[in-house]
Order: C-alpha cells, then sequence, then structure tokens
C-alpha cells in the first residue's frame, strides 16, 4: 500500500495555515505518493458569512491554483482537487454543480441542517440522545446519496459524547453497515488522534469504533485532515495509525472512487 492522503486544508478555510504549495512540499518530503486536497465547502448561505470555510468567490481560485501545481509537480506526487461537504438536503442541487468541477467530495458530517443554528454542532451536542440520533439519520443519508468518496472522522460524535456507551456501539454500527452496502470506505482521522494526545483524551479517533469496524468487511483509508503543512512530513501520527489498524486486521486502502475518472 502506498501513502496517500486525500483529506487536506488550505488557508482558505479561515482555520488553516500554509500554502497550497507548502502542503505539497511536505507530503514529499513525508512519502506521500497522492495528495488530495478537501478544502470545506463554500455554501451560498443566505445572510450568514461563514467563519470556517472558504467563500462561494474563493472557489474558482481554489481550483485554479491547484490545478497549476498538479502540473508543477507530476513527476513528484499525484495531485487531485476535491472538497469535505456537509449534508445539507437543502443545497443538494448546488453540489450536482460544483461536483463538475472537482475530483471528488468527503463526507464531513458536522452540524444538523446548517452550521448557523444554535445547537447544531455533533462535536459538542451529542451527549443528547436525540443528536445521536440525528448524526445517525443525516451521516446513513449522506451516504445513501452516492456523492461522497467516504466519511470522514464517522467517530466524530465522540467528541461530544465522551463515554463509549451503549448508545455509541449502536450509532457506530449502523454507520458501518450503512457504508458496507454502498462500498463507501470510512476514514480515521489523524487531526482527531493529534488533538486527543496533546489534550491527554480518547474522543474520535476512538479505539472501541475501530475495534468494531475490525469487526466487519469494512474498507478504511488514513485522513491526516492537514491543517498545517508539517502534518505530512511529520509523519508519526500516521505510522501509529497503519501500525494500529494493521492489527486489528482492518482492510485499509490507497485509492477511493472519483468523479468520471476512477483510478
Amino acid at each position: 500500500m502506498i501513502k496517500v492522503n486525500f483529506h487536506t486544508h488550505t488557508e482558505r478555510c479561515k482555520h488553516a495555515v500554509g500554502s497550497e504549495e507548502s502542503y505539497i512540499q511536505h507530503a514529499i518530503a513525508g512519502g506521500f505518493k497522492v495528495l488530495g486536497f478537501a478544502d470545506h465547502t463554500p455554501w451560498p448561505f443566505k445572510d450568514y458569512v461563514s467563519n470556517i470555510r472558504m467563500t462561494v468567490d474563493a472557489l474558482d481560485n481554489y481550483i485554479t491554483t491547484l490545478t497549476h501545481l498538479k502540473q508543477k509537480y507530476q513527476s513528484d506526487i499525484d495531485i487531485y482537487i476535491g472538497l469535505e461537504v456537509e449534508y445539507f438536503p437543502e443545497y443538494l442541487e448546488y453540489l450536482e454543480i460544483l461536483k463538475t468541477k472537482v475530483d471528488y467530495f468527503i463526507l464531513g458530517n458536522h452540524f444538523y441542517q446548517n452550521e448557523n443554528i444554535k445547537g447544531s454542532y455533533y462535536g459538542r451536542n451529542t451527549h443528547l440522545d436525540e443528536m445521536m440520533d440525528r448524526y445517525l439519520e443525516t451521516t446513513i443519508a449522506a451516504i445513501n446519496t452516492g456523492l461522497y468518496s467516504y466519511v470522514a472522522h464517522p467517530d466524530l460524535f465522540m467528541r461530544g459524547r465522551k463515554v463509549f456507551d451503549a448508545k455509541a456501539e449502536i450509532i457506530s454500527r449502523k454507520i458501518i453497515e450503512a457504508c458496507i452496502a454502498k462500498n463507501m470506505p470510512l476514514e480515521y482521522n489523524l487531526e482527531g488522534k493529534k488533538y486527543n494526545q496533546i489534550n491527554n483524551v480518547e474522543e474520535y479517533p476512538h479505539h472501541r469504533f475501530w475495534e468494531i469496524v475490525s469487526e466487519y468487511p469494512a474498507e478504511v483509508i488514513i485522513g491526516v485532515d492537514a491543517h498545517q503543512p508539517e502534518s505530512l512530513s511529520k509523519t508519526v501520527l500516521y505510522d501509529e495509525a497503519y501500525q494500529f489498524l494493521s492489527r486489528l486486521n482492518i482492510k485499509l486502502i490507497d485509492r477511493i472512487k472519483l468523479f468520471s475518472k476512477e483510478k
């Protein structure tokens, strides 16, 4: 298996740092053969400007910049242009338009309905069973659209849940089973792993979720979720994740489904 990452952000999302080219250079130094950019989707919200994603008018430059760098570094690394996309049903037609401009979407299910709704963030409010149910409902609905190449940080709910209880196990199994039914991989997220280590907690990725994954014929991809270029050249977390998942005999993959041009 070659070293790949399809989850890379840019400074356009307002909470990552570094130029696209610096991410590419660090990825090459880190031994990556494939680098996919998946910055947060720019949504055409009405009367609201997000502080955690690029604006709609920044999208063309995002694509143009990465297209140029893809050519510049073609002998060193394969570069793909994607987006990390929420599941907001009212914008599905908009996603069909975006789909024609990029190589892939990954599902980053952070918010219920809209990020501007108070109490909608799954990573804070899944201590409530109601929000756990909403997370499950929207994750499965997104999977069933067929728009996404994989589910990023599927155990995000553990940031709010804290304790991996019976409810967490039920939700986990249903998400895993939905992914298998649609041949959709799950992502083991390294930005979450880094947060866990820095803060001496275990939120996501949570070992129990991945032990449950190991009971199924699921496919898993490691996602750096890079917000700093150095996350791609300092690969200790990647190596640890690979060893952990390998010990569980989880099937790791290094390719994802792309729009109209699968490799």
